[in-house]
């Protein structure tokens, strides 16, 4: 079409390359508005479906407590968020169209004024026909190759989302060549976990959540670890479970799960071997039987079992379909409570050598917490247990108090001695302890209460060393 427009007449080439300059010029200024406010709308509809889905799975509770109202007003100001970026889009989409359109539309006249004011030697009436019929059609292809294009960088944002997902950093392998050996092994036996200067971050170039953090945990020992917050409690755990690699800047970081590197260690192997209680119960979709075994390794009769430890047999008994009952709606079968005595039975069953708890009984009444803190101390007493605490009452009778400050290990010790200057202290005497001054805060009838249980576990570890000691001098007299 240009080929026989310039055979024909080539001024009326003119107005078209002008024309194209414009759109371009406008193309560029106005693309980068609809673009972004295109993201600005992708963004903002995914809050709306998260809480639409919140709400529909918890309609009892909401009602129960009387949020509604509250409820509404959340959902109304996503929706009107949403909106808003809606509407932007739109009318940035629909005055980048009109720009253009009118834009061809001057480009088409001054083209046509062209044609007929500079005719040169084109006597030719059906030649001059054939160029207008061209240069009509060529205008209204180069505007909808323009609009097009446009419209092709909007549609692709989400795509764009997508890719950035795809091109995100994946984890290193699940399987290595170790893993049947350590198997074969039955690894971890003992439990031992140590941290020896271990850095971790979350991305690149931010500041470092764990600064060189080194403790030692035995086989056996119950951990507990406290700090104010984004000291790096959670940070440890992600550590643990390899969910964020730690920084390699000396051949000495590693952490170690009786003594062995676990970056040496599959994904699989090493997160099958630990288990975890969290702050917000899990619970998947299916039946009662899938959230306790979701692997089918037990019996009907071991799961009952566990139930009936954690005193939930009765209640499972009274559901229809019992192990079979469906829990996707699981906050009209089961409480808070209950949903993290189910976790409990999960981590029984499991019988690992390493059990960590998240704040696991930060959202459950006292009665409950001192009931899954008996059950630990019952099923998990030869495990290696790490605690982050929420109620520093629940860790007063742990083997060993680990405290962080700003990503680094600042106390760790027993409680008692964290709490004393003197082991003949009747009191807390260490008032400028990190971990002394938190218990204090929690009132003089409380951090008492600490006292006393804190005492009471040390004194019993110093019995259980004293009949160690005086069994190995009876075995080597008798030698």
């Amino acid at each position: 079409m240009m080929v026989a427009i310039a055979v024909i007449n080539p001024k009326t080439l003119g107005p078209i390359v002008i024309g194209c300059i414009f759109i371009w010029l406008i193309t560029r200024f106005c693309q980068e508005g609809v673009k972004q406010t295109k993201i600005y709308e992708l963004t903002s509809r995914s809050p709306v479906y998260s809480l639409f889905s919140t709400t529909l799975a918890g309609l009892i509770s909401i009602r129960s407590y009387g949020q509604t109202d509250q409820f509404q007003k959340s959902f109304s100001k996503l929706m009107n968020k949403n909106l808003k970026a809606g509407v932007s889009f739109v009318s940035n989409n629909q005055f980048l169209g009109i720009s253009i359109d009118l834009t061809y539309t001057l480009i088409s006249i001054a083209t046509i004024i062209f044609l007929f004011y500079f005719r040169g030697t084109t006597d030719d009436q059906s030649l001059i026909g054939f160029s207008l019929c061209y240069i009509l059609i060529l205008n209204g292809m180069l505007q909808y190759n323009f609009r097009t294009m446009v419209q092709y960088k909007i549609l692709m944002s989400s795509t764009a989302r997508i890719l950035n997902y795809c091109n995100s950093k994946s984890e290193l392998p699940a399987e290595m060549r170790h893993d049947h050996e350590l198997q074969s092994q039955k690894w971890p036996q003992a439990g031992a976990i140590e941290f020896n200067n271990v850095k971790m971050r979350y991305r690149e170039g931010a500041d470092y959540v764990l600064k060189g953090v080194t403790f030692k945990a035995r086989p056996g020992e119950k951990i507990g670890c406290v700090g104010r917050t984004g000291a790096g409690k959670s940070s440890i755990i992600q550590a643990l479970f390899r969910m964020v690699e730690i920084e390699k800047e000396n051949s000495d970081s590693c952490i170690k799960i009786d003594g062995v590197d676990t970056q040496q260690v599959g994904l699989h192997l090493l997160r099958d071997n630990i288990s975890i209680i969290p702050q917000i119960p899990v619970v998947f979709s299916g039946t009662i039987r899938r959230n306790l075994d979701p692997l089918e390794h037990y019996t009907d009769a071991e799961l009952w079992e566990v139930l009936n430890e954690v005193k939930l047999k009765e209640y499972v008994e009274n559901i229809e379909g019992q192990l079979r009952a469906d829990m996707s709606n699981s906050a009209s079968m089961f409480s808070v409570g209950q949903k993290q005595l189910i976790c409990l039975a999960r981590a029984i069953l499991k019988k690992s050598k390493i059990v960590v708890l998240d704040e696991a009984t930060a959202n459950v009444d006292t009665q409950t917490d001192n009931f899954i803190q008996q059950k630990i101390m019952e099923r998990f007493a030869n495990c290696t247990v790490f605690t982050i605490a929420h109620r520093l009452s629940t860790i007063a009778n742990y083997d060993k108090i680990l405290v962080l400050d700003h990503g680094q290990v600042v106390e760790f010790d027993s409680p008692y001695k964290l709490l004393v200057n003197s082991e003949s202290d009747k009191f807390i005497t260490n008032k400028l302890g990190h971990f002394a001054s938190m218990v204090l805060n929690t009132g003089q009838r409380a951090s008492y209460n600490i006292y006393k249980k804190a005492k009471a576990k040390y004194e019993q570890q110093r019995q259980q060393l004293q009949l160690m000691n005086g069994a190995g001098t009876g075995v080597g007299a008798t030698a």
